[in-house]
């Protein structure tokens, strides 16, 4: 069974609608090219994303007084020394990388062509090399030139590359990079031998409820374990990159109405930096206190993972991640605190919230219960 249909049929048996959205389609679009969750390890680098986004273009609004200002930026290239720089400095980083320009034009990322300048109206206009001829038509003022024979370029810098395809699209895929790393995450964070079964970006309804989340995933438990478990359904909100804010309390409100829908349910939310900020740790503290309220088991109800581009970028193991930053999150590099979904979200919340862990919070609530009856006691008896 495809896995959209699996997740499709699974909700809708609990009286949820759901279908792949746009953003679900693009991300499914990029996994085909990049053969899996495997290869969005060529992804799992900042600049090489920030390099993507910023040839997709993009749309640009500003307020004016009353009006509202739309720029629009198509495609750009760039040209073939860039990507080298950026390959060597990955490379620098991170000397497992093996990652090469082959990689990127062998999966439809990026393709090679021709920027010249029109000598009309100065657009630029580039080929590709099936298209490009000795005389060319300006895709801007439409009229035709010259190939420039005798004045190319310094250092065959009119070969440049664009992105195609879904990784064409504007905002990073419509955020469909930083699902894809939360999702490539999730699936090997710890030396598991774990399953997981997913669907990218999909619109849910039900009722009263309409609202898009960017990915639903099972999880199930590791195949060696002592104790079996259902699969853990996985409900994702993923954030890319920006500045100011990017969570919002819209945010939390969809995805407390989805959880109240889905109990035992593990919300994730990711940002593509490296931190939260003040406000947003604001609004998550309460929203993940709600995640925590106790089930049949003594556990969480709705456990929050909470994941940065710390997580997102990592190259082994979330541990060993974890035991190269240091300080906060060296804390954390035992691999019992990554063993399990729930075990990996309790030490995410006190690493970027600064909160007590789970058990030490209900250790403390039932010791303070026991006092409570105690005093109560010693009154009744006098």
């Amino acid at each position: 069974m495809d896995t959209n249909d699996a997740i499709v049929g699974a909700l809708g048996q609990l009286g949820i609608k759901a279908e792949l959205s746009e953003p679900g389609h693009i991300a499914r679009q990029m996994l085909e090219n990049l053969g899996g969750l495997w290869g969005v390890h060529f992804l799992a680098d900042l600049p090489t994303i920030e390099l993507l986004k910023k040839m997709a273009g993009g749309l640009r609004r500003k307020n004016k007084d009353d009006d509202t200002l739309e720029e629009n930026f198509g495609l750009r290239t760039a040209p073939l020394q860039d990507w080298i720089s950026l390959l060597a400095a990955r490379k620098t980083r991170n000397s497992f990388s093996q990652e090469n320009l082959e990689d990127y034009t062998k999966r439809n990322v990026i393709r090679l062509g021709l920027e010249t300048d029109c000598p009309h109206c100065r657009a630029k206009n580039w080929s590709t090399l099936t298209e490009v001829d000795y005389r060319i038509t300006c895709e801007r003022c439409l009229k035709p030139y010259e190939f420039p024979q005798a004045h190319l370029r310094p250092q065959n810098r009119n070969f440049t590359y664009r992105v195609i395809g879904p990784f064409s699209v504007p905002d990073y895929g419509r955020g469909s990079y930083s699902a894809l790393l939360t999702l490539r995450l999730l699936d090997r964070f710890h030396s598991s031998m774990a399953h997981m079964t997913f669907s990218t970006a999909m619109n849910l309804s039900a009722d009263n409820l309409k609202c898009e989340v960017d990915f639903i995933a099972w999880r199930a438990d590791d195949r060696l374990s002592d104790r079996q478990h259902p699969p853990t359904l996985i409900i994702g909100e993923a954030k890319s990159l920006g500045k100011g804010e990017l969570l919002k309390q819209k945010d939390l409100v969809k995805l407390k109405a989805i959880a109240s829908r889905l109990p035992n349910a593990v919300l994730v939310i990711a940002v593509l930096r490296d931190h939260f900020t003040a406000a947003e740790k604001k609004l998550l503290v309460p929203f993940v206190n709600w995640g925590r309220r106790v089930n049949v088991h003594g556990e969480p109800t709705n456990p929050v993972l909470l994941l940065t581009a710390n997580e997102l970028m990592m190259e082994h193991y979330v541990s060993s991640t974890w035991e190269g930053l240091g300080g906060v999150h060296g804390k954390f590099k035992d691999h019992e605190h990554t063993r399990n979904l729930l075990n990996f979200a309790d030490a995410t919340q006190q690493i970027y919230l600064g909160m007590k862990s789970f058990r030490q919070e209900r250790d403390e609530y039932w010791k303070k219960r026991l006092a409570r009856r105690a005093a109560k006691g010693k009154v009744a008896s006098h």
